[in-house]
């Protein structure tokens, strides 16, 4: 059966719903807790499967093109392109980041981030590779975490060697990044105490930004002007941050659940924004120039969220382990 894909907009102060014409594609299922992410170029996506592997899939009928294999005692838990779409990375809950060939699916570099990643990202020049998940286990005691630990880290792409701790001694117990697609080196951390750091990697400096709330997804616009934060003070559901001034520029939104989980994700023109809300079982839209809510659309239990590089869709990666590519189009008036 089909997921369940609606259209929710706001009218006259009530919530009409509105059906798609014909169901969305849906391709799967591959592993559980489906993680998504497009190739640059827009023709395929990267899945993660099962035992620490990736698939790349055709994204107009979802065959499987590609194979990238891990170890199978290990839980995949991101996947992320560079921006020349040359190599994916691969990040497991057990703490190992692979770097691929994408066009061979042969392994070229592989890190440790020390403790389970949840989130990474290329900067835009490829060269640096961002992990971001929980503390580091201690290297005395494996069965414990280090309470002064990093839990978003700075490798070279190309080695897998380390370069820079983003926030080593906080004593943070968790961390969601994201990589500017500017030409400036800018790495977003949104951490579990609150706040938001806007790192410039070339200084090596960061800059605080208390969201007032714990946040665990975080994405750039595409002209990197603004930072999308899940969560935030009063309950909210997002936080923008404006890059140059590190300061709240509105909330959107309040969440119905208690933990600011899911992902964010920019239109191709950043006029909207997309909310995954998991529990709530649905992608909430905003429009980003008012805050102002422009629809829902309702999917079964989702794990991930990605916007095409055309701006056409949405693919939702869905807990069961198939992925479902929504129209942006859809997504409510533009």
């Amino acid at each position: 059966m089909l997921p369940t894909v609606r259209r929710v907009l706001l009218v006259a102060g009530g919530l009409v719903t509105l059906a798609f014409a014909e169901e969305p594609p849906t391709f799967g299922p591959f592993g559980a807790e489906c993680q998504v992410a497009f190739a640059p170029d827009g023709k395929a996506l990267a899945v993660t499967t099962r035992g620490g592997s990736a698939a790349l899939v055709a994204r107009d009928d979802g065959r499987r093109l590609r194979r990238f294999r891990g170890e199978r005692d290990e839980s995949e838990s991101a996947v992320a392109f560079s921006p020349d779409g040359a190599r994916l990375a691969l990040a497991t809950l057990e703490g190992v980041v692979r770097v691929f060939d994408a066009a061979t699916g042969e392994q070229v570099a592989s890190l440790a981030h020390g403790g389970p990643v949840r989130t990474l990202a290329f900067t835009a020049d490829g060269a640096r590779l961002v992990t971001g998940g929980g503390r580091p286990w201690r290297a005395e005691d494996p069965d414990e975490v280090d309470p002064a630990g990093p839990t978003a880290r700075v490798w070279d792409a190309a080695t897998g060697a380390p370069l820079l701790d983003l926030d080593a001694g906080t004593g943070n117990a968790g961390s969601a990044v994201a990589a500017s697609p500017a030409a400036a080196p800018i790495v977003a951390v949104a951490r579990d105490d609150g706040t938001l750091s806007l790192w410039d990697l070339a200084a090596a400096v960061a800059r605080d930004v208390d969201l007032g709330g714990p946040s665990r997804a975080v994405a750039f616009s595409p002209d990197g002007a603004l930072v999308a934060a899940a969560g935030g003070r009063g309950g909210a559901d997002v936080t923008l941050v404006s890059v140059s001034s590190g300061e709240v520029v509105r909330t959107l939104g309040r969440r119905s659940e208690p933990a600011p989980g899911g992902a964010v994700a920019f239109s191709r023109d950043g006029r909207t924004l997309a909310r995954l809300a998991p529990r709530a079982e649905e992608v909430r839209l905003f429009d980003v120039a008012t805050g102002a809510p422009r629809g829902v659309i309702a999917v079964r239990p989702a794990a991930s969220l990605a916007s095409s590089p055309a701006g056409d869709v949405l693919a939702v990666g869905l807990r069961a382990g198939q992925v479902v590519l929504v129209p942006w189009v859809e997504a409510g008036p533009r």
